[in-house]
């Protein structure tokens, strides 16, 4: 793809600097990841900011780059787009790149503090009994429909997931299986995803150094319901009382 058809595309890519014509095929937020047809995303992280890495990018061949501020020495056969929040987006660049493999496939939501992994893994039994092929996001593994690869963390980053997904859709999967952590939810990493069925196994409290209490955590998990399709379904564990609770008074939330 052009990257100057990307940016009309993408309405959240506010400003650019450049006119280079460049072709994209990947996107990276890791400057030690880059390459020509790679674009770089610069985020703010936890201990630094990507920011800091654009030269380094560069030099590993980067020549598109998806920034939140310009950097003083601008390459004149470079092309910056600016934006906002750049680690909010993303996903919605992968989505572009990867031609939208996440709407030729039904993708199925799992969350909750424990049995995330075996309730994905028993849907992907079932389906396959049934004879449909079936992906999987994980926190062991990422399963394209006919290969597993290692997982790095329970939902991968935003960009991983669509690479995934183009992976799986390649491979012929009807459906993915998918589970999806609090962190994920919080930081973004499913956005522009939407869901034809999730699934609450239970909750209770956990990773309340990041959620800080418990609140902020059943919220981050309820933020599953946002993407959900408008037809799409959802399933609770009825024996949990907190999950009980939650879905009785939604609007508490």
């Amino acid at each position: 793809m052009q990257a100057l058809e990307l940016f009309d595309r993408c309405n959240f890519l506010v400003e650019k600097y450049g006119d280079s014509e460049h072709l994209v095929s990947d996107i990276v937020h890791d400057s030690r990841k880059a390459d020509r047809n790679k674009i770089f995303l610069a985020r703010a992280g936890f201990k630094t900011d990507g920011h800091k890495f654009i030269d380094d990018a560069y030099e590993n061949g980067s020549r598109v780059f998806i920034i939140k501020e310009f950097p003083s020495n601008l390459k004149k056969d470079a092309l910056y787009f600016r934006t906002d929040n750049p680690a909010e987006i993303l996903g919605l660049v992968a989505a572009e790149l990867f031609e939208h493999p996440e709407d030729e496939m039904d993708l199925i939501g799992i969350t909750g503090t424990n049995g995330k992994t075996t309730t994905t893994y028993m849907i992907k039994s079932f389906l396959e009994y049934l004879g449909i092929k079936t992906g999987l996001l994980g926190t062991i593994e990422i399963y394209d429909g006919e290969k597993g690869y290692d997982a790095v963390r329970t939902t991968p980053e935003a960009d991983d997931i669509y690479r995934g997904l183009a992976r799986m859709h390649k491979k012929g999967c009807k459906k993915v299986v998918m589970e999806v952590s609090s962190h994920a939810l919080s930081l973004g990493r499913v956005q522009g995803l939407s869901f034809s069925s999730i699934a609450f196994t239970n909750i209770s409290r956990d990773h309340l150094d990041f959620h800080e209490d418990f609140k902020n955590y059943l919220n981050s998990k309820l933020k599953l319901l946002e993407h959900l399709k408008s037809d799409g379904k959802v399933y609770y564990n009825i024996d949990d009382v907190r999950l009980e609770k939650a879905f009785e008074n939604l609007s508490e939330f």
